[in-house]
């Protein structure tokens, strides 16, 4: 679980998109706390309020590797979480520079949490298979804005949350659930059922590759999240 946090990157002020709020890991670090260990990175727990009751219950437990609570030298930092990218099964991240790591070991990658923005998403085939996007609120009449009206030029040029405020609109995190449920995609997922969903969502990736002029025939938005929102779509 490579994550992203405005604490992390020491970011003040105006905050990125590409942030989002770490309370809602907690579903998917119980859903493998049984058979699989999970590894964080980048995560900074100073300074960051969690609810006790609620939010990453597990990360005092050695189920959950922390890597910025070792003490040990940064070079070993970074040579475990080469390490733990090399041994994953997948990762998951935002649209981050880091991302390029688990690729390198041939290893598939979750986007998740990403908003549609002036940066796109690049196209690692088969080893980035589920893209998890954001959702948008409208502000005043409290409705999710459909995709097809997010994917302008006018919209995905605001690279701060505060500048979309200002034109009314919230982006909301993926929550608990979506988060779990494209994690278990990431496991089970084949080749002809991708093909089918791809179908399926056909609509939304001609508006999204006629945007960004470039085409992603291995991605596919998760499952579950495609099937529970489909009106945005």
């Amino acid at each position: 679980l490579n994550l992203r946090t405005s604490i992390f990157h020491n970011e003040k002020g105006d905050s990125t998109r590409n942030n989002y709020d770490l309370k809602s890991f907690n579903k998917l670090i119980n859903y493998f706390k049984d058979n699989k260990t999970l590894v964080v990175t980048n995560l900074i727990t100073k300074n960051i309020d969690l609810e006790k009751n609620r939010d990453i219950l597990l990360f005092d437990e050695k189920l959950v590797l922390n890597l910025n609570n070792l003490e040990i030298s940064s070079d070993k930092k970074e040579l475990l979480q080469l390490h733990f990218f090399k041994i994953s099964e997948f990762t998951m991240g935002c649209n981050s520079g880091s991302n390029f790591i688990p690729l390198l070991f041939n290893k598939k990658l979750l986007f998740h949490n990403m908003a549609l923005g002036e940066w796109r998403l690049n196209d690692h085939g088969k080893l980035a298979p589920i893209f998890l996007p954001k959702k948008y609120l409208d502000i005043k009449t409290k409705k999710l804005i459909p995709y097809k009206e997010i994917l302008n030029e006018k919209i995905v040029k605001l690279r701060k949350n505060e500048e979309l405020l200002k034109q009314g609109i919230k982006i909301l995190d993926n929550s608990d659930d979506e988060l779990l449920e494209a994690s278990k995609e990431m496991i089970s997922i084949n080749d002809s059922e991708k093909k089918i969903i791809k179908v399926e969502q056909i609509e939304f990736w001609k508006v999204y590759n006629s945007l960004y002029n470039t085409e992603y025939p291995e991605m596919i938005i998760s499952k579950n999240f495609y099937k529970n929102n489909k009106n945005l779509f």
